[in-house]
């Protein structure tokens, strides 16, 4: 889990690409990480995805109560039902034709736009990378509560 204290899984070199264990890090005389390869201190902390178990830098990696790389978020951007899934627990508002809402419940208007946005996906695909990026805890969460089921 990242949060505050969680101990990193390892450490990436970001001059070399060079994948480092706790233990194979070099410790500097002030206490800087540098890689065991090319020496350099340009070192970030790393966790391990709980997906595809890639070791990946503390930037490339998200979710509020698990570890999955973006590379893995990012490849739900095209399943509208994951997608949809993500966005169920955190509403918007809008502003809807009075006329509209006078005949429509929420979870109905919900199910047409869905409707809606799966006809559209017939004709272009609909990408939904920016908003898993935006709600990427959820989206990563998620991911591993499906791969763990």
């Amino acid at each position: 889990m990242i949060g505050f204290y969680s101990e990193p899984d390892g450490y990436v070199c970001n001059r070399c690409g060079n994948e480092m264990d706790p233990d194979e890090a070099c410790l500097s005389y002030d206490d800087t990480i540098e890689c065991s390869v090319c020496g350099s201190d340009d070192v970030d902390e790393a966790y391990r995805c709980e997906i595809c178990g890639k070791l990946v830098s503390d930037n490339q990696v998200t979710g509020w109560d698990h570890n999955v790389c973006d590379d893995c978020v990012d490849k739900k951007r095209y399943d509208l039902d994951f997608c949809t899934k993500v966005g169920e627990d955190e509403g918007t508002e809008v502003v809807l034709n009075s006329f509209l809402a006078e005949f429509f419940t929420e979870s109905e208007i919900n199910e047409l736009m869905l409707v809606a946005l799966k006809e559209r996906a017939k004709v272009k695909p609909i990408d939904g990378l920016k908003y898993l990026r935006y709600a990427s805890g959820v989206a990563a969460d998620l991911l591993c509560e499906q791969e763990n089921d």
